[in-house]
């Protein structure tokens, strides 16, 4: 694992205890869980530069030479800024709840990045869940054995956790994303 991995698990870690639903019995398989997410997440951006590599900074380009359709909607009925779907191949960012964070991250961040290239990186790490590295559930479900696994609270989360892991990898964020818009 990489020393800086240590410091995503941490934030998750805190993240998800934070609440009272998060105080778990079967805290060694939740750190586990996230572990590996968080692997998942550094091993999608090295799979990232090595497949695209100047590229990997254009996150529409790369979607687009996946045939990933991008679409624009500005429902306010939902509360997520972005989604992927895999049927139909298409990323939708909605654009009302983006910008209601963005003027925070803008604040709050050295790079300047805008929350549209952070939601378009989330999503990217979906697409490429689906087309190269396979959902991250299964692939820690399969790593760690099933039969531990249906204590896990956890588990359910992981493909979350290495999306926004990676979002914050790759847009080098100080923090991860899910932070900054829940503040």
């Amino acid at each position: 694992m990489c020393v800086q991995s240590d410091r995503e698990a941490a934030c998750w870690r805190t993240y998800l205890q934070s609440g009272s639903r998060y105080a778990y019995k079967y805290k060694d398989i939740e750190e586990q869980v996230i572990r590996l997410a968080v692997k998942s997440a550094y091993q999608s951006k090295y799979i990232l530069g090595q497949k695209w590599g100047k590229m990997s900074f254009m996150p529409e380009e790369i979607l687009k030479s996946m045939n990933i359709s991008l679409q624009y909607t500005d429902t306010d009925w939902i509360t997520n800024l972005g989604e992927y779907d895999p049927c139909k191949k298409t990323v939708t960012l909605y654009r009302n709840n983006i910008a209601r964070y963005e003027d925070y991250l803008l604040q709050n961040n050295k790079q300047k990045i805008t929350l549209k290239s952070v939601c378009l990186y989330h999503e990217l790490y979906h697409v490429l869940e689906d087309v190269c590295i396979g959902d991250t559930r299964k692939n820690i479900r399969n790593y760690l054995g099933k039969t531990i696994l249906w204590k896990s609270k956890v588990l359910p989360f992981a493909s979350e956790i290495a999306a926004h892991t990676f979002a914050m990898l790759v847009c080098d964020l100080s923090e991860l994303p899910i932070n900054l818009v829940m503040k």
